[in-house]
């Protein structure tokens, strides 16, 4: 007997094992360095929360108390994340209900499948500590451990979804779960095997959240596709822009030596005043020209031509600190894509502003390190901070898909990103190791 007690309390332990490994894998310690401390503390509080003694208590409930309990119970389960986790509250609610999701429906199917073959009630399997329960459990830890590694390998489209949206579906899941754990009460309390009818509503049940899910994938995968066909076009303009500079360019370099002839020729029968009025033509079309190349990296020289001029046209003022003394190795649409969504976050945010506005952007490139630091004030509000992640106050549909981007492509060169809003000034601070790129 007493070896049971023990290896119910190891399947105990792999539960709190794995509430903790799901939220510490997608989501990042509010305090690092007390970080493993907290950690501790909850396996060894959600170890002590027997599932044997739960299945008691939630037999003798019904109507309203039964709400109440699961209520409490996922109050205890999203406490950690909210507590001891940095992300949206949306995310966090949404996250906790997925996890549920993912234990009930997987215990509930195994369990019909373990009734279903073997001829045994659900009292016997929820009720009494046993081998063939601490069998089952065991299997069905594994089970979960599984499904849980797929999911967190499959969901990063929770950052492009809106905040009601996840309170939505989160709320779509614990309804189903509540149906869920009502079903499993009735068939513990009339100790019945599964029949038909409880495999058809758990069927329904269960496609229900499957579709949810789905539906929330396809969405986020829509709004990053027109966020990329925005990104596409926006480049495509950056492009045209660029090739007709450097048109213009080359056709100086040509025009050149008629220009030398045609002052050879005035200084011989014109006055000087003809003489320094085509000169100063010439110098002006030059300057004009000049204009438009801010550095010898054509990617970003073509971002800043339009984004500058965009900025121009707001009235807001654009100061650039260019330090480009290496070859930049991030591809050219990594840096489109990395100054294009940073510029257009800090034009947006200037153009709230009545007074005056600002953009500082500074990129240095020296050997294999890429720093690209830009500020701009703000007006009073614009920016929110939730859980050390900031998030305009914008209405737009693509809010918050362009500082993914931009975090996902700093990412993937092993970069690091600090963003800061102190007295109404937005900072970001973007540093790369060019040669640490990753596949």
């Amino acid at each position: 007997m007493i070896i049971l007690h023990v290896l119910e309390g190891i399947t105990n332990l792999l539960s709190s094992l794995m509430i903790i490994y799901f939220f510490n894998t997608i989501m990042e310690p509010k305090i690092k360095k007390c970080s493993k401390l907290f950690t501790i503390l909850m396996i060894v509080f959600y170890s002590l929360i027997s599932t044997i003694n739960i299945n008691k208590v939630f037999i003798h409930m019904s109507g309203i108390k039964i709400i109440r309990f699961m209520l409490f119970y996922y109050s205890l389960l999203i406490m950690y994340p909210l507590l001891f986790r940095k992300g949206r509250v949306s995310e966090k609610f949404f996250l906790s209900s997925l996890y549920i999701t993912i234990m009930v429906v997987s215990s509930f199917i195994i369990y019909i499948i373990v009734s279903m073959l073997f001829n045994i009630t659900f009292s016997e399997m929820f009720l009494y500590t046993n081998y063939k329960r601490v069998i089952v459990v065991l299997f069905i830890r594994l089970f979960q451990f599984v499904l849980i590694w797929f999911f967190l390998n499959n969901i990063n489209f929770i950052k492009y979804i809106k905040d009601i949206t996840l309170y939505i579906v989160a709320a779509i899941l614990l309804f189903n779960h509540i149906l869920i754990f009502i079903i499993e009460r009735a068939l513990i309390v009339n100790i019945n095997t599964v029949n038909k009818d409880t495999i058809t509503i758990l069927f329904i049940l269960c496609s229900i959240q499957v579709l949810s899910i789905y539906i929330l994938n396809i969405f986020s995968k829509e709004m990053e596709e027109k966020f990329i066909l925005k990104m596409d076009l926006d480049r495509k303009i950056h492009d045209k822009e660029i090739i007709d500079m450097y048109t213009e360019m080359v056709g100086w370099k040509h025009d050149f030596r008629n220009h030398i002839s045609m002052i050879s020729g005035l200084l011989q029968v014109s006055t000087k005043e003809d003489v320094i009025s085509y000169i100063n033509e010439i110098d002006s079309s030059i300057t004009k020209l000049d204009k438009n190349i801010y550095t010898d990296n054509i990617a970003i020289n073509s971002i800043l031509v339009s984004k500058i001029k965009a900025a121009e046209g707001k009235n807001i003022h654009i100061s650039l600190n260019l330090k480009i003394n290496s070859d930049i190795k991030v591809s050219s649409v990594d840096i489109c894509t990395i100054l294009g969504n940073l510029l257009d976050n800090s034009i947006e945010a200037c153009d709230n502003i009545k007074d005056y506005r600002f953009i500082n952007l500074k990129i240095a490139s020296e050997k294999n390190i890429l720093v690209i630091k830009i500020s701009n004030n703000t007006s009073s509000g614009y920016v929110n901070e939730i859980d050390g992640k900031f998030i305009s106050s914008k209405n737009n549909y693509m809010n918050g898909i362009g500082l993914v981007q931009v975090d996902n492509i700093v990412k993937k060169y092993n970069g690091y990103v600090n963003r800061h809003h102190k007295n109404n000034i937005f900072t970001t601070y973007i540093m790369i190791q060019q040669d640490k790129k990753i596949s």
